[in-house]
């Protein structure tokens, strides 16, 4: 284990609750990331701004949320598949330090919070048309986030535990791909 792996659990991840949250990102808008990598950590912006957009929505405008955003750029297969890993607080934490707990996160809503400034930010770069952003807005699958149920069943409503969310923290540092996984031709 790394020494910043054991900085994380040990000074910044609390003894609060906490969510695994996982954004993805639909196929169509994947290559403008493969080719533009500098948009990666506006990426990873967008995942915190809706985290905390989410989180606030429930505890007050002035708390704010902890979390860790890792980005990853390759899918099981190691296929090109940017996404984002997310370690956030189950709340926020007020002025005075004091946790304010979120017990339930609407995937949907967490979703909207992400989708709109991930559009917003390849239409300003100019990487995508109106046109696709209107018609990703009618698909009833959009791709932008990958529902933490699949995976994760107490992501959605009831938060990770503390040293769970540690061992989490030791796993995003050294997350390895298995040969087995690769298709053979």
């Amino acid at each position: 284990m790394s020494c910043g792996q054991s900085s994380l659990r040990e000074h910044v991840v609390r003894d609060v609750p906490h969510r695994h949250l996982v954004f993805a990102l639909p196929k169509a808008l994947r290559p403008a990331f493969r080719y533009r990598r500098s948009l990666l950590p506006k990426l990873a912006l967008c995942a915190w701004n809706a985290v905390a957009a989410n989180i606030r929505s429930y505890t007050g405008a002035d708390a704010l949320p902890g979390a860790i955003v890792s980005i990853r750029t390759a899918g099981e297969f190691l296929n090109w598949h940017p996404h984002l890993h997310v370690l956030a607080t189950a709340g926020a934490f007020n002025a005075d330090g004091g946790f304010l707990p979120a017990s339930y996160v609407d995937v949907a809503v967490l979703r909207e919070f992400f989708q709109a400034p991930v559009l917003l930010l390849l239409l300003k770069e100019p990487m995508i048309s109106p046109e696709l952003v209107e018609k990703m807005r009618t698909w009833r699958h959009s791709g932008f986030m990958r529902s933490p149920a699949t995976r994760y069943p107490t992501s959605t409503t009831v938060p990770v535990r503390t040293d769970d969310a540690r061992r989490r923290v030791r796993h995003a540092g050294a997350r390895r791909h298995s040969t087995e996984r690769i298709p053979r031709a």
